[in-house]
């Protein structure tokens, strides 16, 4: 008498038992090694997936905001051009106003522009900051500048 292992590896063998799927049972298929997760690559990705929800979200919520901004200067150019069409105000005033929100619109363009600027170089600081940090031994800190 075999042992059920035995028997089994006889009929896997003979082709046997699997009829004429020989091949396609798991006997058959090469072993493929287990890769381990790397947690880092993961930890990234979740950042990865955080970063994008935080910008899609300040893009949504300020565009908006912006939008609206525009719309309404956009409205109140179209009533002051009416009313300088009407002759309610006169067209000194309205040149003086629309010099005034060129100035003011390039003003809020420019601190904008600054503003993403420095914002930029902050993050570009705090990454190479945890770069430098993370190549430290655990448990190590940078030492402080202080003036």
């Amino acid at each position: 008498m075999r042992a059920p292992g035995e028997v089994a590896l006889l009929l896997t063998a003979r082709g046997r038992g699997y009829g004429n799927r020989q091949m396609e049972s798991e006997f058959f298929v090469p072993k493929v090694p287990e890769q381990p997760q790397d947690d880092s690559h993961s930890s990234r990705i979740e950042e990865i997936r955080e970063t994008n929800t935080w910008f899609l979200d300040g893009v949504y919520f300020y565009g908006d905001r912006a939008c609206q901004l525009g719309r309404r200067i956009l409205g109140s150019l179209q009533r002051l051009r009416l009313q300088v069409g009407e002759g309610k105000v006169p067209a000194v005033l309205a040149r003086q106003i629309l010099a005034f929100l060129i100035a003011f619109g390039s003003v809020l363009g420019a601190a904008l522009a600054y503003r993403a600027v420095r914002r930029h170089k902050r993050i570009a600081w705090n990454h190479f900051r945890q770069q430098v940090q993370s190549s430290l031994a655990p448990g190590a800190q940078l030492p402080r500048a202080s003036l």
